[in-house]
């Protein structure tokens, strides 16, 4: 009866992460076609969405559910993108363990950074640099920092997009915090403030 009772909860929680992960699943391909200006653009950010989210879940199933470490999540969502920026890409400071949710939001707004400067930003150059930094606060939560150097300056003014809005409002809400992308003449700045609640 025990056994019964204990796999009867597991499987509780399993449905209960499905319904959770269909539903980011749906609210991210209505979201990325409400401003997709083609069909193929559409498809080409979308599927990067859900394979970032494929990529989070790996981490969180190797770690037994529990969540993840920050250097895992950045070795998988930044580092395995770019294997050829040995040395472009650097993880300093504290590596947080994240939980399930965290893990999830985190990685995402990961995406997006690294989705970001190798279509628009400092991958594009041989000098290109992004340093993410991990700091834990006095009230238990951490400050992520993403900085990007160089900034390229594109000669195309593009729309705010829903890139932006995960990484300003989204990913903030979802873990408890703010988050700030700044654009500057010298570096892009991304600082995500986790709330100690998406901390283990």
């Amino acid at each position: 009866k025990q056994r019964e009772q204990t796999l009867k909860n597991l499987l509780r929680e399993v449905a209960h992460r499905s319904k959770n992960m269909l539903a980011m699943v749906l609210s991210l391909s209505a979201q990325t076609a409400r401003v997709a200006p083609t069909k193929n653009e559409y498809i080409r950010r979308f599927t990067g969405r859900l394979q970032s989210l494929a990529k989070s879940q790996d981490v969180i199933t190797d770690s037994d559910w529990r969540g993840s470490n920050l250097s895992d999540l950045v070795l998988r969502q930044v580092r395995d993108v770019v294997p050829l920026a040995d040395g472009q890409i650097v993880f300093e400071g504290d590596n947080l363990e994240l939980g399930p949710n965290g893990t999830l939001h985190v990685g995402l707004a990961l995406h997006e950074l690294v989705t970001n400067a190798l279509v628009h930003g400092a991958l594009t150059r041989a000098n290109g640099r992004i340093v993410i930094d991990c700091k834990v606060t006095p009230d238990d939560g951490a400050i992520l920092t993403w900085t990007e150097t160089p900034r390229v300056h594109s000669a195309i003014s593009r729309p705010k997009s829903f890139g932006r809005t995960m990484l300003e409002r989204i990913v903030p809400a979802a873990v408890n915090g703010h988050g700030t992308l700044s654009l500057t003449d010298d570096a892009v700045t991304y600082t995500l403030a986790i709330g100690k609640s998406e901390i283990i």
